[in-house]
């Protein structure tokens, strides 16, 4: 019998080094809407709960389905943003995948700024509506980076 060794870091970075800045709390999904016009115009709305606020992001475009995941994406980033009070993360792609019966969402993003080598990957069932699915993908990559620490009463 061997002893399980400790891995290292995923993908380079080493967990205990991922802290967040400006947030204490995880934003949770509170709302999502969606406007079709005539015309393939959509029009995506995603609203994130916080504490003592609720943050606000919006993505509009002329697509299909695929587009429509892309722009909610894009709307969650935009209020994880504004909640964090800077721009963090680009997102590289999302994929709606159908294994084992079920619809998933799968996102990659990466620091805006930084290491380009540094991406967080989410992935969500797909429970609701497929732009509900782009949006909790979005906050199950971000969530362990905007948690920061917990605070030390003194």
């Amino acid at each position: 019998m061997t002893k399980a060794k400790p891995t290292g870091p995923i993908g380079e970075v080493d967990p205990e080094d991922v802290r967040g800045e400006g947030l204490e709390v995880r934003p949770r999904l509170s709302n999502v809407e969606i406007e079709r016009d005539r015309g393939s115009h959509v029009h995506v709305v995603v609203e994130l709960e916080l504490p003592n606020r609720t943050e606000r992001g919006e993505a509009e475009g002329v697509g299909t389905e695929t587009v429509e995941l892309r722009l909610a994406a894009e709307a969650t980033l935009e209020a994880i943003h504004a909640a964090i009070g800077r721009t963090q993360f680009r997102l590289l792609g999302i994929k709606r995948i159908h294994a084992f019966d079920a619809d998933v969402v799968l996102v990659v993003l990466r620091e805006h700024e930084g290491d380009a080598r540094q991406r967080f990957v989410g992935a969500v069932p797909v429970r609701d509506t497929l732009v509900h699915g782009a949006a909790g993908a979005v906050l199950d990559a971000t969530n362990r980076v905007l948690v920061g620490p917990p605070e030390v009463s003194a």
